[in-house]
């Protein structure tokens, strides 16, 4: 059985970062495959225990200890999680991962990269700290505090940002009224 844990960013991250999520447990046996789906931010991914497979279309292989997982366009690898698991995730707003990392968002775009590949010595600093960091809380901070040294030399926000905060904004205020009026549809009264 996996535990799964989420944490929002902090104010101060919050045009950057998402927020943070961990799976953690033990899966005997032969594992459980579970499909990357399409969505459209990235995260950085950190397994302080045994790694995930990962297929996309030519046979599982082993994921490497730290990955970037870009934006998603479509289902297209399946992951394999068993054995003893641990996995940290820092999950970033459309954009963020450029404006703090610099990455070029075109090339993430339907891919996972080892870490420590694309962001260099940072990435395996992150990558570092928060493999000694003890539980949960103690991850988030060590993050936490990870994303506020790259706050300082990230890019100023753009117009391309100020586009994805409206969509984002536009998206999220859609489902509100879709499930309002499922509610509504229920016998709820909907004000709630």
């Amino acid at each position: 059985m996996l535990v799964y844990r989420r944490q929002a960013a902090a104010a101060r991250l919050r045009g950057v970062v998402r927020g943070y999520q961990e799976r953690t447990g033990l899966l005997s046996g032969p594992g459980v495959v579970t499909p990357l789906t399409a969505r459209p931010n990235a995260f950085i991914e950190i397994y302080t225990a045994t790694p995930y497979w990962a297929d996309v279309g030519s046979g599982f292989a082993a994921a490497p200890d730290a990955v970037i997982v870009g934006p998603q366009t479509r289902r297209h690898t399946d992951l394999l999680m068993r054995g003893e698991i641990c996995a940290f995730n820092i999950q970033f707003q459309a954009g963020g991962l450029n404006r703090l990392l610099g990455l070029p968002m075109e090339e993430m775009a339907d891919a996972a990269h080892a870490a420590d590949r694309v962001g260099g010595s940072r990435l395996s600093e992150l990558r570092a700290v928060v493999e000694a960091a003890s539980g949960f809380e103690g991850r988030v901070a060590v993050a936490e505090a990870w994303l506020s040294v790259c706050m300082q030399t990230a890019r100023p926000r753009d117009a391309v940002d100020q586009a994805a905060d409206i969509l984002r904004r536009i998206c999220a205020r859609q489902l509100l009224q879709r499930l309002r009026k499922v509610c509504v549809a229920q016998g709820a009264d909907g004000t709630r």
